[in-house]
């Protein structure tokens, strides 16, 4: 086939032009058919298709496509129609290779064009990377947009703007995906066909705030609904999340998992579900829920039930076998794609949804495979033998790397005459997938179906190093597994991973249970689950606090992170078991990760409850030191402060005994950690002293702990703490020179993150000295850092201080840019928890009091106080600042008005608190 150019056009706002004035639409829109006509014809092009209010024109090169688009933007732009204007056109140009029927074009390339322009704005030209180079465009007015995801989950498209005279001076953002925050995946492979389900599901979504996608596994109902959500991306501000509940077994963790998708945190005091219902209260987001919601469908069901009732602007897609039974749901059948039909010609076939997934899968595992005469019989046999299926499709076309398509044809047919023993009872095309897996489980080597059996005791992918680990040896060498596992990859049985170098592989879960279900035939699947439990829990030492937080750390920690779900896995198997040795090492590694970012809280001490409650028998000082400490940080971060001090305490007495009595570190690695958290839960739970003596006593302890054991990260942390809490009315020289000896240390580390972190530390101690402008400077740095990392939190907490910093500093014009960015501290638990509402009330107070407004000082006041009823105090090192700020207000006001405003302000609810502060 050749290389077309193929150009699509549509009108901006056309439905509201219509309705406004049909009668002049109808006329411009004559006007317009007939001025796109003949410029594509005037440069060579031909319009095979009018698409409502915009035509889709071809061109057998590509600069004439280019020239066109700016010829028609400019004519349309002087054609002005009375009573609407000019027309707003958007154009989108993509080349490649299309199959032609009855004058009408198909395939990828079409499809990638029409969405390209679907990205675009009234009177802009949106041309794509493969046209930029073929058009040899140098010296034409493109300007390289980037790279972007159209309104699907394939790879992105690196996007030029082709200018004009007349053209606007500025465009909105591109309408694609990325439009609106989401965790959508991008997939290796195009989405294929569906239109016609596309179609009705966008129409159902947009009909119903809870749309469940039915049908039998392997049918495409994930793909689909991910799908959905993304040509759906831009119309929710609130974001676009995909939550993934097949590595759930626990239907009590299901809120948590929901939390994690949306990388909400859950503050101390909150539980998961309402966390959730808080944050998506006024939020215009759509959840999209797969990987089979039945196995703990009630659970499901009871939550996305709270949050339809409680969320107005939330729509949830959900993927299932059944029905969640929550009141407004609608169901839609996913069925199979679309085979050709009996008397079909070659374009039917051609046309059929289950032959174009089929050929373009085989293309991507046999570069010169192509529908051909000779091949088309076979492929629609196969076609239809897979009932169309998309798993089984995709299984089949793999083969082509080694079979021909009439053998995977004769394959099939052999096997599914010896797989049709299966229950009575299951559906027919359950019976068709199950037959396509053990079919294409039959075709491996004995060795290799060993080792997919064993694969699948790993949950959420792993890694080549770990597989080697877990699965060799008895009939597997190590040396075999660098063999096996990329012919699995290749059958397409093992799915690969790429994510800038870090390689991770994966079982489809369907794929997963099949293999499951043949390791425990073996009677052999306790023992490799107790291999991957005991792998994955002696990970203690490459998670140490020197190895995660020191040099490499950034790399080690983005390498680990994405085994939470084999550690969950691990615990798991552990507690069922009763192995405490593997629960207790999977534990700390779990927990070390998790406070790089990967979990909640209220998981962590869901799992640290369950090791400490297993039966452990007789335990070492070494293992009592270490699950106290553990549980502790669990009950710590759970707002369980009393508990957390308990058996801090205990840990910390045990630790310090044993290093004591055999001068060996090595026994107590947890020491300096645990006499951090100790000091921390002290400090919140009021216990910090009048002066933080008590707290910054610990810090020293640690200080000289590591200096002993010459434990770097340790060193820095400590300083970093002894600096940020010197009492503010002391010595700040003191303060500032450990400071800089702070600074040295995390400059030895070589981590910009933990120098961000301390300048931020740095610039707060400044901001309370008086030193606004030292303190500005810090933070700029410091939210720049963040920023480039990625770490929106602590880039925000900068901002925010900074500006407040330039508003103390008389620069009245920046309040605004403070009053646009309060907002987002507010946009998920992490930021919301009543720590940071005392901080905002104490910075929002500033800048009342600049403003003379004490009244709401007043009410300040009052607020502050109601948080820390609830368990949280203000901030120790903005007491001073903050009473200060009171202490004025109440000197203007008289007593009364007063004590009348800030009961006012305890009175308020925390939403309410909220809406007081961004009413700045």
């Amino acid at each position: 086939m050749a290389t077309n150019t193929f150009l699509f056009t549509d009108i901006a706002g056309s439905t509201r032009l219509w309705q406004e004035n049909a009668q002049a639409m109808e006329a411009a829109l004559r006007a317009h058919d007939e001025v796109t006509l003949s410029t594509v014809e005037r440069h060579g092009g031909r319009v095979f298709k009018h698409t409502g209010d915009g035509v889709a024109a071809i061109f057998e090169s590509a600069r004439p496509a280019l020239e066109a688009a700016a010829d028609l933007q400019r004519s349309l732009a002087r054609t002005a129609h009375p009573e609407i204007g000019p027309l707003r056109v958007r154009i989108g140009i993509h080349s490649g290779e299309a199959q032609e029927r009855d004058g009408d074009y198909f395939g990828l390339c079409v499809t990638r064009a029409a969405r390209l322009m679907a990205a675009g704005h009234g009177g802009q030209i949106l041309v794509s990377f493969v046209t930029e180079r073929l058009a040899g465009a140098d010296d034409l007015p493109l300007r390289d947009l980037g790279e972007s995801r159209l309104r699907d989950l394939s790879r992105a498209e690196r996007i030029f703007q082709l200018s004009y005279e007349g053209e606007p001076e500025s465009f909105p953002p591109l309408g694609n995906v990325d439009a609106a925050p989401n965790n959508l995946p991008t997939f290796p492979t195009s989405f294929v066909g569906r239109d016609q389900e596309m179609a009705e599901l966008n129409k159902l979504v947009h009909g119903s705030r809870l749309v469940t996608i039915t049908g039998v596994g392997g049918a495409g109902k994930t793909r689909v609904a991910l799908q959905t959500a993304a040509e759906l991306a831009s119309e929710f501000a609130g974001g676009v999340w995909l939550v993934e509940l097949a590595a759930v077994t626990d239907p009590a963790a299901v809120d948590s998992a929901m939390l994690s998708a949306l990388s909400l945190q859950q503050p101390a005091g909150v539980s998961p579900r309402q966390a959730l219902l808080e944050h998506l209260a006024k939020a215009q987001a759509i959840l999209v829920l797969v990987d089979n919601c039945e196995h703990m469908i009630d659970a499901v069901a009871d939550l996305v039930g709270d949050i339809l009732a409680h969320s107005p602007g939330t729509t949830v897609i959900a993927t299932s076998r059944e029905l969640l039974g929550v009141p407004g749901e609608v169901s839609f059948r996913l069925r199979s794609m679309g085979l050709p039909p009996r008397d079909a010609d070659a374009i039917g076939v051609r046309s059929a949804d289950a032959v174009k997934l089929f050929v373009e899968r085989g293309a991507a595992a046999r570069s010169d495979f192509r529908l051909s005469r000779d091949n088309s019989d076979h492929v629609v046999e196969i076609c239809r033998r897979l009932d169309g299926m998309p798993l089984a499709l995709e299984l089949a076309a793999a083969r082509l790397r080694t079979f021909s398509t009439d053998q995977i044809a004769s394959h099939l047919d052999q096997r599914f005459r010896l797989l049709t023993g299966g229950s009575r009872t299951a559906l027919p095309r359950q019976q068709t997938l199950t037959a396509t897996i053990e079919w294409s489980y039959r075709l491996l080597a004995n060795i290799e179906a060993e080792l997919l059996r064993r694969l699948s005791v790993f949950q959420d992918g792993f890694t080549f190093d770990s597989v080697t680990a877990v699965c060799s040896g008895d009939s597997i060498e190590e040396l075999d597994v660098l063999e096996l596992l990329p012919g699995l990859v290749d059958k397409s049985l093992v799915a690969m991973d790429d994510d800038e170098g870090q390689v991770r592989y994966r079982l489809l879960e369907t794929l997963r249970q099949f293999a499951r279900d043949r390791l425990d035939e073996t009677g052999r699947s306790e023992d490799w689950r107790r291999r991957h439990g005991a792998h994955f829990a002696g990970f203690g030492s490459e998670t140490s606090v020197e190895r995660m937080f020191g040099p490499g750390g950034d790399e080690l920690i983005r390498r680990l992170r994405p085994e939470i779900g084999n550690l969950r896995q691990a615990m798991s198997w552990a507690i069922g078991a009763g192995d405490f040795g593997v629960a207790l090492g999977a534990l700390r590694v779990y927990k070390r990760i998790s406070a790089a970012g990967g979990t909640g809280w209220s998981e962590g001490l869901a799992w640290s409850s369950q090791v400490f409650e297993l039966d452990r028998g007789e335990l070492t000082d070494e293992q009592r030191g270490l699950l106290l400490y553990l549980h502790g940080t669990s009950l710590a971060l759970a707002g369980q402060l009393d508990g957390a001090i308990g058996l801090l305490t205990e840990s910390v007495d045990i630790q310090r005994r044993v290093e004591a009595e055999t001068g060996d570190p090595d026994l107590t690695p947890e020491l300096p950690m645990a006499l951090n958290w100790l000091s921390l839960a002290t400090l919140w739970n009021g216990g910090g002293g009048e002066r933080n003596e008590v707290y910054t006593g610990f810090q020293e302890e640690i200080l000289e702990l590591a200096r002993r054991r010459n434990e770097r990260v340790m060193i820095a942390l400590a300083l970093a703490n002894l600096a940020h809490h010197r009492d503010p009315g002391g010595d700040p020289g003191r303060a500032r020179q450990l400071f800089e000896e702070a600074e040295g240390a995390i400059r030895s580390l070589g981590s910009e993150a933990r120098l961000a972190g301390l300048a931020w530390q740095r610039a707060g101690f400044e901001f309370h000295q008086g030193e606004l402008e030292e303190a500005r400077r810090r933070l700029e740095y410091a939210e720049h850092v963040h920023e480039a990392s990625g770490a929106e939190a602590e880039a925000l907490e900068a901002r925010l201080l900074g500006l407040h910093c330039a508003v103390e500093l008389g620069e009245w014009e920046r309040i605004e840019d403070y009053r646009q960015a309060l907002p987002g501290l507010f946009d998920d638990e992490n930021r919301a928890s009543l720590l940071f509402h005392q901080i905002a009330i104490a910075l929002g107070a500033g800048i009342d009091a600049a403003l003379g407004r004490s009244e709401r000082v007043a009410i300040a006041a009052g607020a502050s106080k109601a948080i820390a009823e609830r368990g949280r105090t203000l901030r120790w090192d903005y007491v001073d600042y903050f009473e200060r700020l009171v202490e004025n207000s109440r000197s203007v006001l008289d007593e009364v008005t007063f004590r009348r405003l800030s009961e006012q302000g305890v009175a308020k609810s925390p939403d309410e608190i909220i809406a007081f502060l961004l009413d700045l």
